[in-house]
């Protein structure tokens, strides 16, 4: 076999191997979501190769993003900013309205601020200030233990 057949073969076999392990499950992934919206497709579990790891804060943001309008204040419960968290996929996908996470310095100030008639919500989990919504109409953010109500 000559030399330039070989490296034809090899060239031809890596770039198999490229399609099957980085291109298939992507494309794949876009086959399967091409019907969906971009809000639908944030909701789902990702590719193969790279799972989806806001799958949930997605559910929720796109939850408060329905029921509230582009000018609303939303406090949010606080998000790791070490470790990266859903603070930077929940501020995408609620931009442009204005957000507060429960560890902002300045959290508490801003919630006890008047807000006029600016419409203003309280995002609350059964581990942060479920309380805080008690006695007020609350509004299911599409996952359990979540839940939103107005300031």
């Amino acid at each position: 076999m000559p030399i330039k057949t070989f490296l034809y073969a090899i060239a031809g076999l890596n770039l198999l191997v490229l399609f099957l392990v980085f291109l298939g499950p992507k494309w794949y992934f876009i086959s399967q979501t091409a019907n969906l919206s971009l809000e639908q497709r944030s909701e789902t579990d990702g590719s193969f190769d790279m799972p989806n790891q806001y799958k949930e804060t997605y559910i929720v943001a796109n939850q408060i993003r329905r029921h509230t309008r582009d000018n609303a204040m939303i406090f949010m419960p606080p998000g790791n900013r070490k470790d990266g968290s859903f603070r930077s996929a929940t501020t995408q996908r609620l931009f442009p309205r204005e957000i507060a996470f429960g560890d902002d310095k300045n959290f508490a100030e801003l919630l006890n601020s008047q807000w006029g008639t600016r419409p203003t919500f309280f995002v609350f989990s059964n581990q942060w200030h479920p309380q805080y919504c008690t006695g007020k109409t609350i509004i299911p953010l599409g996952l359990p233990g979540f839940g939103m109500c107005p300031v």
